[in-house]
C-alpha cells in the first residue's frame, strides 16, 4: 500500500506542468550577480517585470519540494524502499519524530545479563484461541572484548513471516558490559522483498550510527545518522526481550526508549517507544509485570518476569487475517 501511494504521488508530481522561464532570465541573473546585487526581486521593478521572476521562483520551489519528497524515500535501483522490520516492534512508516519522548528515559546503568541461550516461539492466536505456528528465534549471550573493554555479544537468530514473506534474520550485537552502550551491530535478512538478502553493518559513536547496507547487484548504501540523546537509550531487536533485565519496576511506572531501525533511510533510524507498567499477573507459573508498549501506531502488551526482567510474552493487539501475533519464551 505504501509503495502504491508513493508511485501515484511520483506520477502526479511528474505530470505537473512546469512553465518555461524566459530566455533572458539567466543572462539577467548572471549580470546582477556579477555586479554584486543579491536581491531576487528589485524593489524598483514593476509588477509586469516581476512576473517572470515570480514564475521562476514558484517553479524552483516546486522542484525543490518534489525533490525532497522523493529523496527522503531513497529508493534502491529496482524501485524498492529498504526499511527494516523488527522482531518485537515492527516497521513504522513515518518520518522520525522531532518532539521529545512521551515519558522519562529508561535508566540503564548495567543490564543484568549472563551467558545463556533464550529461545522464543512466534505464533498467531485467532479469536477462538486457536494457535498457529509461524516461526521462532533464539538469543545467545556470551562474554566478549571490544576495543580492550569488557562486552557482551548478543546473537539473535529468527525466522518469521513479514509482509507475506517468510524471512530468516540474524543479528550480532556487541554492547559494553558496564553500561550497555551499543558498540557494533551486523544484520542479515534473507530474503527481503525482491532481494535475495539485505546486509547491514554498523558501529556506534556517542551520538551517531555509521555503517553500510549492501544487497544484490552491488547495491551499497552508506549509513550516517544522528542518535539524539533525548531519545535514548537505544536498543536493537536482539536486546528487545532483555531490555528490562535487572530493572526495578513498580505499578504506574512509565519510561521511554528507542528501538533502532537500519538507518539506511531517514524514516528508519529509530522508533521512540513508551512503556507503562499497567498491572501484575501470573504467567506460566511466574509473577510478572504487565506492560503497555506503544510506538507510533503499534500497541503491544508484554509480560516481564519480576525476578529478572526477562520478557516471557509479547502480544500484538493488531488483528490480522491469521489472528494476533504472539511471542513466547520457551523453557523460561
Amino acid at each position: 500500500m505504501i509503495d502504491d501511494f508513493e508511485q501515484q504521488l511520483r506520477a502526479a508530481a511528474r505530470a505537473i506542468p512546469t512553465p518555461e522561464p524566459p530566455a533572458y532570465l539567466i543572462d539577467r541573473v548572471l549580470a546582477e550577480r556579477a555586479s554584486g546585487r543579491r536581491a531576487l526581486l528589485p524593489a524598483t521593478s514593476s509588477a509586469r517585470e516581476r512576473t517572470p521572476f515570480r514564475i521562476g521562483l514558484i517553479a524552483a520551489a516546486a522542484a525543490v519540494l518534489i525533490s525532497m519528497v522523493f529523496l527522503r524515500t531513497q529508493r534502491t535501483p529496482d524501485n524498492t524502499i529498504v526499511v527494516s522490520s523488527g522482531l518485537f516492534i515492527g516497521t513504522a512508516y513515518a518520518e522520525q519524530r522531532t518532539s521529545g519522548p512521551a515519558a522519562p528515559p529508561l535508566r540503564v546503568s548495567s543490564l543484568a545479563l549472563q551467558p545463556r541461550r533464550y529461545a522464543y516461539s512466534v505464533d498467531f492466536v485467532d479469536s477462538s484461541g486457536r494457535v498457529s505456528h509461524d516461526g521462532g528465534g533464539s538469543i545467545d549471550i556470551t562474554a566478549a572484548t571490544y576495543g580492550g573493554q569488557s562486552a557482551w555479544r548478543v546473537v539473535l537468530a529468527a525466522d518469521q513471516t513479514e509482509d507475506n514473506q517468510h524471512r530468516a534474520m540474524a543479528e550480532t550485537l556487541v554492547v559494553a558490559k558496564n553500561d550497555a552502550r551499543l558498540l557494533t551491530r551486523v544484520v542479515h535478512v534473507r530474503p527481503y522483498r525482491r532481494f535475495s538478502s539485505i546486509n547491514i553493518t554498523q558501529r556506534f559513536t556517542s551520538d551517531s550510527v555509521l555503517g553500510e547496507m549492501t544487497s544484490d547487484g552491488a547495491i551499497r548504501r552508506p549509513i550516517a545518522r544522528r542518535l539524539p540523546e533525548k531519545f535514548g537509550p537505544f536498543l536493537s531487536d536482539a536486546m528487545a526481550p532483555l531490555a528490562l533485565a535487572g530493572a526495578s519496576l513498580k505499578p504506574g511506572d512509565a519510561f521511554s526508549l528507542s528501538l533502532l531501525g537500519w538507518a539506511v533511510i531517514p524514516m528508519d533510524v529509530f522508533y521512540p517507544v513508551t512503556v507503562r507498567v499497567v498491572g501484575e499477573e501470573r504467567l506460566r507459573g511466574f509473577d510478572c509485570w504487565k506492560l503497555d508498549v506503544t510506538t507510533g501506531s503499534e500497541h503491544r502488551l508484554e509480560w516481564v518476569r519480576k525476578t529478572d526482567g526477562v520478557a516471557l510474552r509479547s502480544y500484538d493487539t493488531r488483528a490480522t487475517p491469521r489472528g494476533n501475533r504472539r511471542f513466547d519464551l520457551l523453557a523460561p
